[in-house]
């Protein structure tokens, strides 16, 4: 049931201002209870009383149809106790009307959720006719209803279609994090743009209806891209600013131990070796290291080994032995947790390091 047609249901139970829901289940209850009492043993209706509170989760709120599930089981074990012994409905009618009560309550919250609390991600695949009707007119989920992912064309006669987006966001999702929706859409469709460009219907409408051509969503420009371009044109400083933001944006939607933050924190790492900054590129490596043992990340991990033995090479690079000193006993100590796959490793930079500090 959508908001306007609870609306106008609720409407139509109310006298004077006031909600008088409630009364056709009460009358109901009334019903049920008078003829049971009023009837022979060979007409027991009490277990209807059940389509009390069921009643009740149609046209009342939630507090009101609990009400009612709870009046219903008090009234049952009442009226049922009355009879005697051989006449009694028993335990299982009690349960029925006991669980119906509940799945009642249940099912009245369920239906008076807002429809902005809804929200579908999508991948679908749509063969010739359906791909038209979408094309042309939309696809209309609601006017409240938040509608993320994207609808492809069928792949062929000896394709096979794959749900690539979902896919992408299955494996997001498996990193821990619980980024907002669109930020998860867009990190996912990041992912698939390049296979689903241009041809892709992407839906990311947070209020439902996704409109036909020009697509939903422009092609996404790979930022990679833009680096590599300021990287080959020695602007390293702009290369940096770029994957700066891109950090900054990650951490914020997804936390810094993402993998998304981790990518472009090591891609900055990666920039300034190119920029021939070894203590930066040593600082950034060491930094990584520490939020992935941090997150929980094995020692052993490739991931972890791999930014220790690059924070290890970019230190063994630094010129300055003020810079070398200062950074020395943050990568023993990381050497310590994360010993690496070369033998003495360790032991290499504890050596390095007693040279550099009894130097003059």
């Amino acid at each position: 049931m959508t908001e306007i047609e609870y609306g106008r249901r609720g409407q139509l139970l109310r006298l004077r201002g006031r909600s008088i829901a409630w009364v056709p289940p009460l009358l109901l209850f009334a019903g049920i209870v008078l003829l049971d009492l009023n009837t022979t043993e060979r007409f027991r209706i009490i277990t209807w009383i059940v389509l009390v509170p069921g009643s009740a989760a149609a046209i009342c709120g939630v507090w009101a149809t609990g009400a009612f599930a709870v009046l219903a089981v008090v009234t049952y074990i009442a009226v049922d106790s009355a009879w005697p012994g051989q006449y009694q409905a028993g335990l299982g009618d009690f349960v029925l009307v006991a669980l119906g009560g509940l799945m009642a309550t249940i099912a009245s919250g369920v239906r008076l959720r807002s429809a902005a609390d809804t929200a579908l991600v999508v991948d679908l695949h749509a063969d010739g006719e359906a791909w038209q009707y979408v094309v042309e007119r939309g696809l209309d989920c609601g006017p409240n209803t938040a509608v993320y992912g994207r609808v492809a064309g069928a792949p062929g006669r000896r394709g096979v279609a794959e749900a690539s987006y979902m896919k992408a966001v299955a494996t997001l999702l498996r990193s821990g994090q619980r980024p907002p929706l669109p930020a998860l859409h867009e990190q996912a469709w990041a992912r698939v743009a390049e296979s689903g460009a241009n041809r892709d219907l992407v839906l990311a409408i947070p209020g439902g209806a996704a409109p036909g051509p020009p697509f939903a969503h422009p092609p996404v420009v790979d930022p990679h891209t833009a680096i590599s371009s300021a990287v080959r044109g020695g602007r390293h400083g702009e290369a940096d600013v770029l994957a700066a933001e891109h950090e900054r944006l990650a951490v914020a939607a997804c936390g810094p131990a993402s993998d998304a933050a981790l990518h472009w924190a090591e891609v900055r790492a990666d920039l300034a070796m190119f920029a021939g900054d070894p203590v930066r590129s040593c600082r950034a490596w060491l930094g990584v290291a520490g939020v992935r043992l941090g997150a929980g990340q094995a020692a052993d991990s490739p991931a972890v080994e791999a930014a220790a033995d690059r924070a290890h090479h970019q230190w063994g690079r630094i010129a300055e032995a003020a810079s070398a000193r200062e950074l020395g006993p943050a990568l023993a100590e990381l050497r310590l947790r994360v010993p690496g796959r070369r033998q003495g490793a360790l032991e290499d930079v504890r050596q390095h390091l007693r040279q550099l500090q009894a130097a003059p």
